[in-house]
């Protein structure tokens, strides 16, 4: 099937009256090799099958580990519905630069402030106990300039490594990326190495009460404003999404009556996930993986 697309990159004109194939001053043989390039409904079709057949895997209880694409239950079982009130913390660590945020709601309206703090590369290959203190040492400049150092705040923690999750407020490191290697984390609770590292101090209140990653926090800071949202997406050098829905993937978790628990796709690097999901690899791709 032909692609559809009305754009001159699919549809270049040329020398000789405009003829298909041949752009402005680029030889027939480029444009020809480029071609493999140009997506047509027949290969959206594909790629969708495909998808959803390997997230139909990863939510399988007996071919999960073997799954491509991986899904996990998030233990986040009910959305926000605009009503909440209060002043939250909020850590975002997922690479060399990290956000420690205060969100304070009211009234259906938000305020937030954040800090943005760089981890030194010693840091980032250290012990893992030096890179949690310096987590903590972080959270602590933040409340005290915030003025917060006193008050017990509840903190959500967005930690975007390939993390375990074995409740909401439990998660096992399995693996570093983006240039992490800390000692002593893999196989370790993340939340209970940053507890460790907060009580050290002992010069902050703070309580956390979720560990997840950057897709379900997407999700529910976007449904918090709109209702009917219901899906979360994040594409970037990491790609995951998570949704709502009912699954009986893990018996062992407790849905909630009437509730429905958020499962998290993970998808790794989207590159490498379609070059073993595409069905129709490029030359181009095969060699850029």
């Amino acid at each position: 099937m032909a692609s559809k697309c009305k754009s001159k990159s699919c549809n270049p004109g040329g020398p000789g009256g405009g003829k298909a194939g041949v752009a402005d001053g680029v030889s027939p043989v480029v444009v020809a090799g480029c071609q493999e390039l140009v997506l047509n409904d027949d290969h959206i079709k594909q790629y969708m099958d495909a998808f959803l057949e390997n997230v139909k895997r990863g939510l399988g209880k007996a071919t999960n580990p073997s799954a491509i694409v991986k899904c996990f239950p998030t233990f986040v079982q009910d959305l926000p519905n605009g009503t909440e009130t209060g002043k939250f913390l909020a850590l975002d660590l997922g690479g060399s630069n990290f956000r420690v945020l205060l969100v304070e709601l009211a009234g259906g309206e938000s305020h937030m402030d954040s800090k943005i703090y760089v981890i030194p590369p010693s840091i980032m290959t250290g012990p893992g106990e030096d890179l949690f203190d310096f987590i903590a040492e972080c959270l602590s400049d933040f409340a005290v300039t915030k003025g917060v150092n006193d008050q017990l705040l509840p903190l959500g923690f967005t930690f975007s490594f390939p993390l375990q999750q074995v409740g909401l407020t439990k998660g096992i490191l399995e693996r570093w990326t983006k240039g992490f290697n800390c000692a002593g984390v893999i196989g370790k609770d993340v939340v209970k190495l940053l507890e460790d590292a907060l009580a050290r101090r002992g010069d902050v209140k703070i309580d956390v009460c979720a560990v997840l990653n950057d897709t379900t926090g997407t999700l529910m800071s976007c449904a918090w404003k709109n209702r009917d949202c219901k899906i979360g997406l994040i594409l970037g050098t990491g790609t995951n999404g998570c949704y709502l829905g009912k699954h009986s993937f893990q018996p062992q978790v407790t849905v909630l009556v009437n509730k429905l628990p958020i499962f998290d796709i993970k998808c790794k690097k989207l590159g490498s996930t379609l070059f073993r999901l595409n069905p129709c690899q490029t030359t181009f791709l095969r060699l850029r993986l």
